[in-house]
């Protein structure tokens, strides 16, 4: 039977009850505290003791509804009602339907599911270096940032650049570097041959909310390979900015980034036709309607679309893409324009071109 918190006297409060039966059973990994809270609803928060709070953590980034939100607590217990857990040993109905939903309503394909933030990176920690495994051009090397923090599993440990949270369990992970936040120069720099991977936090929490002096800082690494290609730095580059709510010139910075890594075709002898049949297919329709003179959006969006990822993906000259649509050069060349850029100003295409990209990289 669990013992039963009262308040015993005018000398130890609810609070302290707390601490003390705490203390006496919970392993200590958190320091001290001072405030034990007992209940919930939207932004507020009560302790033992009834003192109202507002809540700015959220139990780190987990309660983004508020807290015991009506739709998630309905959701939960209904769920509890039927089934608790079974693992991933069989097919979870709520599960699939979630990734659907998700897929859906965003730009990823496929979702893998985790417990949590150090579970996630792990599992990005395992992929960059699979990945490149499988290459048959190991590069077990991760770089990530002082003062960051990516979990407490030994690997995640590793990767958070605060050597406090090292002490006590050497030997790491071997493998990791570590350079100064918002240091650009340091970053380029521990980029090696043998490194496959970077670890950045978009803005650091942990290290004390440091927000980057420029989007571009994040970013510029990844024209040298990182994400696909240019374009697809300019596109992370507009979708951080936004978070961020900054300002960027788009012109200027295009520029720069030609300038620093001008980055050749992924695959230059990938025939049109075959990028058009992925494009029509992500559409639902088929190459006929994209070569078609139908200036309908349904047909006109994915014929442009797919005109830019034949000049972005490939080598040909703009006459040998435009023959695959049944046009002349200008027309390749007015479409990619638009679709330059419009990309840089309106989420959903940016999402589509990076699907339609993945596609094309798996091919």
């Amino acid at each position: 039977m669990l013992p039963v918190l009262t308040e015993s006297s005018v000398h130890m409060t609810l609070t302290d009850e707390i601490k003390a039966l705490n203390d006496a059973h919970v392993i200590n990994t958190y320091g001290e505290r001072t405030v034990a809270l007992s209940r919930g609803e939207g932004m507020l928060l009560w302790d033992a003791e009834g003192k109202e709070y507002l809540d700015f953590f959220a139990g780190i980034a987990v309660c983004n509804l508020g807290h015991c939100h009506p739709a998630v607590t309905q959701a939960i217990c209904d769920q509890a009602k039927k089934l608790v857990h079974v693992s991933n040993l069989y097919y979870i109905e709520a599960q699939t339907l979630l990734a659907a939903a998700l897929c859906k309503h965003s730009f990823a394909e496929k979702w893998f599911f985790c417990n949590g933030g150090a579970e996630a990176n792990e599992a990005a920690i395992k992929l960059a270096r699979r990945y490149w495994e499988k290459q048959g051009t190991p590069k077990p090397g991760i770089v990530t940032a002082q003062q960051s923090f990516h979990g407490r599993t030994i690997a995640t440990v590793t990767a958070t650049g605060q050597p406090k949270y090292h002490d006590g369990f050497q030997p790491l992970v071997p493998g990791f570097s570590y350079v100064p936040y918002n240091d650009l120069a340091a970053l380029e720099a521990a980029i090696t041959p043998d490194v496959g991977a970077v670890l950045l936090e978009p803005i650091q929490g942990e290290g004390g909310v440091r927000v980057p002096d420029d989007c571009l800082d994040l970013l510029v690494e990844a024209v040298r390979g990182s994400v696909r290609d240019l374009e697809g730095a300019l596109i992370q580059l507009v979708t951080t900015a936004a978070l961020l709510k900054r300002s960027i010139d788009l012109e200027l910075t295009r520029m720069a980034l030609h300038k620093l890594a001008p980055v050749p075709p992924r695959k230059p002898h990938l025939e049109p036709e075959k990028i058009i049949d992925v494009v029509a297919g992500f559409f639902g329709t088929n190459r006929a309607a994209l070569a078609s003179r139908s200036r309908r959006r349904d047909v006109l969006v994915p014929r442009q679309l797919a005109m830019y990822l034949c000049r972005r993906y490939t080598d040909h000259p703009l006459s040998r893409i435009a023959r695959a649509f049944d046009r002349d050069h200008p027309a390749v060349s007015n479409a990619v324009k638009v679709v330059e850029r419009k990309i840089l100003e309106r989420a959903p295409l940016r999402y589509q071109v990076e699907e339609l990209s993945a596609r094309l990289d798996r091919l």
